[in-house]
C-alpha cells in the first residue's frame, strides 16, 4: 500500500463513527468450534465475529457478468455462511515457536491429476515464509501439495491441551488458515462495523484458495506487473474468479445491500473494494513490462506525429507522416489483441480431493 493509500485510510478512520446494525450470528455445535484457543481473547472474539458472523442482508441479483463468474445463490446470507465454513476448518494464531506439525500417512495413496501442479506452489502460497508473514495465509493448498507429490495423505497437528486438533488434509478445501496479531491490528484503524467486514472479505479470499485442481490448484497469486502498486510481488491474480476477485465480489455487493452504512463506511468499503479490485489484472496489465513500454513510446509518438500532421504544409510530408500512424496503429492494435485473447481468465473452481481411508491411523 502506499504512503498516500495509508494516509488517507488513517485520515479516513478518524473521521468515521461506528454506528449499530443488524447481523445475524450462524451457530454451531462445540465439537465443530473452529477458532483455536490460542488466539488472545480480544482478537478470538474479533476473529470469531468475523467468522460466525454474516450479515442479513440479501445481495442485489447478480449481473450477467457476475452470473459467469460467481454462484448465483451468493446473494443470501446463509449460502455464503455455508460457502466459506465449507472451505475453513480451522483458523489459529501465527506463533514463532510454531506450535503445530505437519506430518505424512503411512499408506500410499492415489491422488487426482498426478503429473499437475501449480507453477510455484511454494512461493505462490507464501507458506514457507509464514513465519515472517504479517496477514493471513491459507496453508492448505500447500499441505495438500506435500501429501501428492509425496503420495501419502498429509495431516495438521495442533497439539493444544484444550484442542489437540488432527485435520487430514483430504482436499486444499480442508482449510487451515493461520492469521497474524499484525493483520488484527492493521484493522484497527476503523470502526468495527468496517473491520468486521473487511476482515471477513480476506476469510472470503483465503477460502477461494481451497478450490481448483492441477495446475490452478489454490487458485494461486501471481507477480505483479511493472508500474503496479505492488510491482515484483506475488499479490495479483491473472484469473477473473480467483481470490482477490471473490474478495471484491464480497464488498461490492455488501455496499450495495447495507442500507445500515453511513457514507464513510460504504466510501472506506468502496476504497478497499477498488484496491482489492486493482489486484485482478486487467488486458494491459497482463502484458510484459517490454511490451507495456513499447505501447508507451508508441501513444507518445503518436501523439507526437499527429501534432506534425497538423502543422504541415508539405504534402509529401503531410502522406508520410499519415502513413506512418496508420503503421503504430497496426502495431498498437496487434499488441493490444494479443493481450485481447487472454483478457477474462475463468478457471474451473472444482477441487482436487481424495477419500480419508477408516484404517489409516496417523500415529
Amino acid at each position: 500500500m502506499t504512503a498516500n493509500k495509508t494516509k488517507l485510510l488513517i485520515l479516513l478512520a478518524l473521521q468515521g463513527l461506528f454506528l449499530k446494525s443488524s447481523f445475524a450470528y450462524f451457530t454451531f455445535p462445540q465439537s465443530e468450534m473452529k477458532i483455536s484457543p490460542r488466539f488472545e481473547m480480544e482478537i478470538s472474539s474479533i476473529v470469531s465475529t468475523a467468522f460466525y458472523l454474516e450479515n442479513g442482508f440479501v445481495w442485489k441479483e447478480l449481473n450477467e457478468e457476475e452470473k459467469s463468474l460467481w454462484d448465483e445463490s451468493l446473494i443470501y446470507p446463509l449460502a455464503r455462511n455455508e460457502w466459506m465454513h465449507k472451505r475453513i476448518s480451522y483458523i489459529f494464531p501465527h506463533q514463532l515457536d510454531r506450535t503445530y506439525s505437519i506430518f505424512l500417512g503411512s499408506i500410499e495413496r492415489t491422488y487426482p491429476f498426478p503429473e499437475k501442479y501449480p507453477t510455484h506452489p511454494y512461493n505462490e502460497f507464501g507458506f514457507q515464509d509464514i513465519n515472517t508473514h504479517n496477514g493471513v495465509t491459507s496453508l492448505s493448498p500447500e499441505i495438500y501439495l506435500q501429501g501428492k507429490k509425496n503420495q501419502k495423505l498429509a495431516y495438521f497437528f495442533d497439539n493444544h491441551p484444550v484442542v489437540n486438533k488432527i485435520i487430514p488434509i483430504t482436499s486444499p478445501q480442508k482449510g487451515i488458515i493461520q492469521i497474524t496479531s499484525k493483520a488484527i491490528k492493521h484493522l484497527d484503524f476503523f470502526p468495527e462495523k468496517i473491520s468486521r467486514v473487511l476482515l471477513r472479505g480476506i476469510l472470503f479470499h483465503e477460502a477461494r484458495h481451497g478450490d481448483g485442481h492441477g495446475k490452478h490448484l489454490g487458485f494461486p497469486h501471481t507477480l505483479c506487473p511493472y508500474g503496479h502498486d505492488y510491482a515484483g510481488q506475488l499479490a495479483c491474480d491473472t484469473p477473473s474468479n480467483g481470490s482477490y476477485a471473490l474478495q471484491a465480489f464480497y464488498l461490492k455487493k455488501t455496499v450495495e445491500a447495507c442500507t445500515e452504512c453511513n457514507e464513510y463506511e460504504k466510501e472506506v468499503l468502496r476504497f478497499f473494494q477498488v484496491e482489492t479490485k486493482g489486484r485482478v489484472l486487467t488486458t494491459k496489465d497482463k502484458l510484459s513490462q517490454l511490451d507495456q513500454e513499447r505501447i508507451y513510446e508508441i501513444e507518445n509518438k503518436i501523439t507526437e506525429l499527429t501534432r506534425s500532421y497538423f502543422d504541415e504544409d508539405d504534402n509529401h510530408r503531410i502522406s508520410s507522416i499519415s502513413k506512418e500512424i496508420y503503421r503504430l496503429n497496426d502495431e498498437l492494435s496487434r499488441i493490444i489483441s494479443r493481450a485481447n485473447r487472454r483478457k477474462t481468465l475463468i478457471l474451473d473452481p472444482s477441487p482436487e480431493n481424495i477419500l480419508e481411508k477408516d484404517e489409516e491411523q496417523p500415529f
